[in-house]
């Protein structure tokens, strides 16, 4: 009923969005210290941001027989709905 692939594309899946946070965290930091914007550095951001998520997915596709691309996108839509969770959570203390 389950193979491997599955299991190892869910850790796969959730190996890049502990990446992608912990980029977005430190970059977070580093503009909340910073008295100017800076396009150029947010844009690098965004690109890799979007790079990350599409290069997991395209590698999932492209390695199919180990990691289950469908594992992976479950992840991060999981990982979406939880954010979304606490962003309203925290919403409404406020």
């Amino acid at each position: 009923m389950f193979e491997w692939s599955y299991g190892l594309g869910w850790l796969y899946g959730w190996f890049f969005i502990f990446i992608r946070r912990t980029f977005m965290y430190k970059y977070l930091n580093y503009v909340s210290d910073k008295k100017s914007f800076n396009m150029g550095l947010h844009i690098l951001y965004t690109v890799l941001s979007f790079a990350i998520v599409i290069g997991t997915i395209y590698l999932a596709i492209q390695m199919q027989e180990w990691i289950h691309p469908v594992s992976v996108f479950v992840a991060y839509i999981i990982d979406y709905i939880l954010w979304m969770i606490k962003s309203m959570s925290q919403s409404k203390k406020e």
